[in-house]
């Protein structure tokens, strides 16, 4: 048995004799999760490595075979016999994570400008993966006065994040991602929307578990905003709300919209909009909010033309 965590690589490794490839396929016995892999012998000695987050949460068995056949890298008979472990068990453990989104760092949205938002991590995050999100692009500037140990920092979000920390604070490393980086990409500024679903999902495929219950979100952030503990988002000229505008999508072309939806946010309506999108992915489509269009596709030979604002 061999406790990991979600950032550790988990290493097999052993010994052959008579072949020149095997193949190990790590099968879940508590989950429909599996992994398949084909690696070489070299001087007799083979090794296969494993990202633990590309890894369900389970119990694993480690099934090793002889490939008969290396130019279809056919698989054989289960190897039962030599140097060769054929079982192992796994077990994967998760993390908790407490996360803070915002939708825009507060200075607009003209040209997608950088904003700053400043955070004190909360003494409630030690031990946990701090999980920073936003739409637009913000430089998230944090404190630890209070020295939290944090297991991990991820900053996500559809343009990037920047995450730096201030003269008297240091952190772990940070794991970045966003659409214009990795095409990897979630954020969310309230747990009651479909956004924070989708970031969710994203951080269970990570082994990282975020309950709505250690998510804090506001809308938009001033130069001036503070969180701290206890956890609370406020201005000193008060909360702000989102803007609700008149949604449209388009298809194909036509100038009649295939949907119209009144008093949405615009984060709403660009989740909608991308929905509609992918369960259309040849068709062109052109979203618009406030009059002010937010998303275009056109799909040409082999490849897609994407416009986002």
């Amino acid at each position: 048995m061999v406790e990991i965590t979600p950032t550790t690589q988990v290493t097999i490794s052993g010994t052959a004799n008579g072949t020149n490839a095997i193949n190990i396929s790590l099968l879940s016995t508590s989950n429909s999760n599996s992994l398949d892999v084909n690696v070489p012998v070299v001087n007799g000695k083979w090794i296969a490595s494993y990202i633990a987050g590309n890894v369900l949460p389970g119990t694993y068995s480690i099934i090793i075979r002889e490939i008969t056949n290396t130019t279809t890298l056919t698989k054989g008979l289960i190897l039962t016999k030599g140097t060769l472990m054929v079982k192992e068990k796994i077990t994967i453990s998760q993390q908790d994570a407490v996360a803070f989104g915002v939708y825009e760092g507060g200075c607009g949205t003209s040209a997608h400008k950088e904003c700053p938002v400043y955070l004190e991590i909360p003494v409630s995050a030690k031990n946990k993966v701090l999980v920073l999100t936003s739409y637009e692009p913000v430089k998230w500037i944090l404190r630890n006065p209070n020295k939290v140990a944090l297991s991990k920092i991820i900053a996500i979000g559809y343009y990037n994040q920047n995450v730096v920390f201030d003269s008297s604070s240091s952190g772990p490393s940070i794991e970045k991602h966003s659409y214009t980086s990795d095409k990897v990409y979630g954020y969310a500024y309230s747990s009651n929307n479909d956004s924070f679903k989708s970031l969710v999902e994203i951080l269970k495929k990570k082994n990282i578990i975020l309950t709505a219950s250690n998510f804090i979100g506001s809308y938009s952030a001033k130069d001036d905003k503070i969180f701290s503990e206890p956890v609370t988002i406020k201005t000193s000229t008060g909360a702000s709300s989102p803007i609700r505008a008149t949604y449209n999508g388009y298809m194909n072309g036509s100038t009649t919209p295939f949907i119209i939806t009144k008093d949405i946010t615009k984060e709403n309506a660009l989740s909608n909009c991308m929905i509609n999108h992918n369960n259309n992915p040849s068709s062109i489509i052109r979203c618009t909010w406030n009059n002010v269009e937010i998303y275009s596709f056109k799909p040409a030979t082999g490849t897609g033309t994407t416009s986002v604002r």
